[in-house]
């Protein structure tokens, strides 16, 4: 009798350490499962928010500052909420004249303009209270257009971008406080063609229409001036970039009148198609807060 319960105690110890082995087994299973999927969805993540995947579906995915950021663009602007300065000089633009050739490029979010291979130099701007020169580094559009002026939306931006001549390149002065500056055109349709410019770009866009992150090298020319508004008055705020990673260093100059586009140039110019070979419908990103930041009227 002794015996059996000896061998009864042991066999039920036997029996305990087994089914702790088997849960300790299958807790280890499940918490290398579980981290391995955090892995692969965080890697996920990041790559979906990745400078080529992010996309104007998903804003409110966009990463980092685009949603903690407190100096987010676009904003409306409006004259009731502006204010006037004649203590900021205007700003002056210079080499806008003619430019016999530039590049047009499918970036699979926008069509971009490059004036790299020309033999003359770029435009430049100043005054508008920035610090020094800045020099021309781009031109691309949103449609419809991202800001918009006393309640209104337009069909098309452009905006110019310059980086500060105290950066070798806009990539360093994207890293650099108010190391750019964005000077933005928006444009409303009309049914006549008012700018030869577009025709040009329309030719260009054409050849990369559905081949995104590719170039076509246009030599029609375009004289740089004819996408400028003819009054020099601008709304003057501190903002960021309007696409991933959102960067908030960036000087807006928003033009107060608006320029004209025909709706046949409008068409052409956004028969854009994305990297996914979807046609790029819309390319605005939403409206952002103000928070209390002054809007200046030049």
């Amino acid at each position: 009798m002794t015996f059996f319960f000896i061998t009864k105690d042991a066999l039920f110890k036997k029996k305990v350490l087994l089914v702790s082995i088997i849960i300790c087994f299958f807790v280890t299973i499940f918490a290398i499962g579980a981290v391995t999927l955090f892995i692969v969805l965080t890697l996920s993540k990041e790559i979906h928010h990745s400078s080529h995947h992010w996309n104007y579906h998903e804003q409110d995915l966009w990463p980092g500052v685009c949603h903690l950021g407190t100096l987010q663009s676009p904003i409306a602007l409006s004259d009731d909420d502006a204010i006037a300065s004649e203590k900021i000089n205007k700003i002056r633009f210079e080499n806008i004249g003619f430019f016999e050739q530039f590049d047009v490029r499918n970036d699979g979010h926008s069509v971009t303009i490059r004036l790299d291979n020309c033999n003359r130099t770029k435009p430049v701007i100043s005054g508008g209270g920035l610090a020094g020169n800045y020099t021309f580094d781009n031109m691309h559009f949103h449609w419809p257009s991202e800001h918009i002026i006393n309640g209104q939306h337009y069909a098309l931006e452009a905006h110019l971008v310059f980086y500060s001549n105290n950066y070798e390149s806009l990539s360093k002065a994207l890293e650099e406080p108010n190391g750019i500056a964005v000077v933005a055109i928006l444009f409303a349709v009309c049914n006549e063609t008012l700018n030869d410019n577009f025709r040009a770009i329309d030719d260009s866009v054409r050849e990369v229409s559905r081949k995104p992150l590719e170039s076509s090298t246009n030599n029609a020319g375009m004289i740089f001036e004819d996408f400028l508004p003819k009054n020099n008055s601008f709304y003057k705020y501190s903002g960021s970039l309007t696409t991933p990673n959102c960067t908030e260093n960036v000087g807006w100059f928003v033009f107060k009148d608006v320029s004209k586009i025909s709706i046949n140039d409008l068409i052409e110019l956004t028969d854009i198609y994305t990297e996914e070979g979807e046609l790029l419908e819309y390319n605005n990103r939403l409206l952002q807060n103000v928070n209390n930041r002054t809007i200046i009227i030049l």
